[in-house]
């Protein structure tokens, strides 16, 4: 059995709230559920942030508006080897490492404007885009929750690298209010900087899309499992 260690997060009150309350509804420890999501996650966002490298000034942004928003600080178990490899990660790319767990948990959730707003499937039905694929599953009811429990998320990967050819890590939020999630910025993104290029959006829509966005990540859970909505 692996060695495990405590790790310290910073975390939206209200989205780790509502994740906590849809945990709590699963037959399984929180922490364990975690564990295991990292296992399967840490080595996909090394590939994403490899060769990247987050320059002071986007990490201090990325910091600064997540401590903007209402937060808590959060302990979980991890095994010790998960734990090293994220943080060498976050030491090698310069990542705000609360940035990465805050956006986790909001894929976890997956509400239904933050899949409509990337333009993801809500359902695993094989089709991603107008291209169908196999993802066949198995029958035994504990060899498809094992499956599920290990890598809950390879289905929004997938689609996210058919659909946006890219990561989900590297995907940007809807509002600048939400770069407290981003694991990667290019400078020519950071408000107030030098190189800055003022992102070409409609302030309407971007208070229109957040209002959406939150309303729905963010949802509560009332009686039974909801997942996103």
């Amino acid at each position: 059995m692996s060695e495990r260690t405590k790790m310290t997060i910073k975390v939206y009150s209200l989205l780790w709230d509502n994740f906590d309350a849809q945990i709590e509804l699963l037959p399984v420890s929180r922490d364990r559920f975690l564990n295991n999501v990292l296992r399967a996650e840490v080595p996909l966002l090394s590939e994403a942030m490899a060769n990247r490298k987050l320059s002071g000034k986007a990490n201090r942004w990325i910091s600064g508006q997540l401590k903007r928003l209402d937060t808590k600080l959060i302990n979980i178990g991890l095994d010790k080897d998960i734990a090293h490899d994220l943080n060498e990660i976050v030491k090698k790319s310069h990542m705000v490492r609360d940035a990465f767990f805050n956006r986790l948990i909001a894929f976890l959730r997956s509400s239904d404007a933050l899949l409509d707003y990337f333009g993801l499937p809500k359902r695993e039905d094989g089709k991603v885009g107008k291209d169908y694929v196999n993802i066949a599953k198995p029958v035994s009811p504990l060899a498809t929750l094992s499956e599920t429990f290990s890598d809950p998320l390879w289905y929004l990967h997938m689609a996210t690298n058919e659909i946006h050819n890219t990561s989900l890590y590297l995907l940007d939020f809807p509002s600048p209010k939400m770069d407290g999630f981003a694991c990667w910025m290019d400078d020519s993104n950071v408000p107030h900087s030098k190189v800055n290029k003022i992102r070409e959006r409609d302030l309407a829509e971007i208070v229109r899309s957040l209002g959406e966005f939150e309303a729905e990540t963010l949802i509560p859970v009332e009686g039974g499992v909801t997942l996103g909505r």
